[in-house]
């Protein structure tokens, strides 16, 4: 029994999908969850529940109704989803990754999504070479977290500037500040770029279009009321990814895998990483933390999972409309990855490297989970970090 597709947008409709490009223009808080307390972190990130809500907010305040079909196309019928926004456009570590505690910036990091695959041992500590001629680092490996851009050495972490504000009360006869009333939020700083898509179908994507204009300022995240999260929102229509460049990632993934781990060489193989959460429900509708085959429309080819590096959050969110908190749910958080294979003959390969690039491309606009309206369960497969930072023998 499988639980009822509800997360889908309007189904088989083609999916016409824009770059987000959302620029700061003043201090930006995203809770990390219910604020309260004097001292508040943010997020790193825009999620796309944020930036859905403020749009639907800015045309709230424009139209002055939210039962006409224009508004309901937008956000009651599933046809526009809204990605997260990350710092410049860039990827979530996976939780594959490892780096050297000692020499982070000396030593690269590696990927153990393939080791784990093909159940090879995985060494806690850096084997990156050490003073001696058979001298290894031996600090521990560490997981990564935040963002990781590709440079000419390989994969380096974003470097994120954020700062931290304060203000405090006032007390309203004495003139000065309330004891107990001093708070700190850490907050994304102005001129920060943050890229990410948006997916609209049918008459939606016109909808969209018309609704942010070649430009339109928004309001995000807390402390609106002391001038806090002005962003401005562009977009920018893309094409789909060429169906051969999406046959060439399957076929170079499948390659570099079966070279570094020849034990893997029987089967036909894809990763999937989570961009965003992902929230996953059994047919009992109760929360889950692996994703399954079935997500990713592959249990009937015979694809199986081989590895999984993953890790939960509780998600929390305010319901504007109603005026009360979210119920809290367990999501699959970002970085989560995992890996699946299939037996195969390798004359038959290259047909299947092709027919599955078109299923994946389908998942990768789609999504998987639930609520995918607010961005959540975005995908990409065979990413390039899996193999080109795969541990070695004698890294």
């Amino acid at each position: 029994m499988r639980v009822p597709d509800r997360g889908r947008g309007g189904g088989t409709a083609p999916m016409k999908r824009y770059r987000s490009v959302v620029e700061v223009m003043s201090p930006v808080a995203i809770s990390l969850r219910r604020a309260t307390g004097n001292s508040l972190e943010t997020r790193t990130y825009i999620p796309g529940t944020a930036l859905r809500g403020a749009l639907a907010q800015a045309y709230q305040e424009g139209a002055g109704k939210t039962s006409d079909p224009e508004f309901e196309a937008l956000f009651l019928q599933r046809k526009v989803r809204v990605g997260d926004q990350r710092p410049f456009g860039e990827r979530p570590w996976p939780c594959s990754a490892r780096e050297c505690a000692d020499e982070k910036d000396g030593h690269s990091p590696v990927d153990l999504l393939l080791q784990k695959g093909a159940h090879q041992p995985m060494a806690p500590t850096c084997a990156f070479p050490g003073q001696g001629p058979d001298d290894k680092c031996g600090a521990k490996r560490r997981p990564l977290d935040g963002f990781y851009q590709a440079t000419t050495r390989g994969f380096a972490n974003v470097d994120l500037k954020r700062r931290r504000i304060a203000h405090t009360q006032i007390h309203p006869e004495f003139l000065r500040a309330m004891t107990g009333q001093f708070h700190t939020s850490t907050v994304l700083p102005e001129e920060l770029r943050l890229e990410g898509f948006i997916w609209a179908e049918d008459e939606a994507a016109a909808y969209l279009e018309a609704l942010v204009g070649e430009e339109r300022v928004l309001y995000v995240g807390r402390g609106r009321s002391r001038g806090q999260g002005r962003v401005s929102v562009r977009l920018r229509e893309e094409t789909p990814e060429p169906a051969e460049r999406s046959t060439k990632r399957i076929r170079d993934f499948n390659y570099e895998a079966h070279t570094i781990y020849p034990a893997l060489g029987s089967k036909v193989l894809f990763s999937c990483s989570l961009l965003s959460g992902a929230i996953l429900l059994n047919e009992w509708l109760m929360a889950r933390s692996m994703v399954e085959p079935s997500d990713l429309r592959c249990d009937s080819a015979g694809y199986r999972p081989m590895a999984a590096f993953l890790r939960t959050e509780t998600l929390a969110g305010w319901n504007a409309g109603a005026g009360f908190p979210r119920s809290e749910v367990e999501m699959v958080a970002p970085g989560s990855c995992f890996l699946f294979g299939h037996e195969m003959a390798g004359g038959e390969r290259e047909l299947e490297y092709a027919r599955l690039a078109g299923t994946l491309a389908e998942v990768e606009a789609q999504g998987i989970g639930e609520r995918r309206e607010e961005g959540f369960g975005e995908v990409a497969f065979c990413e390039p970090i899996h193999w080109e930072r795969a541990a070695r023998e004698g890294q």
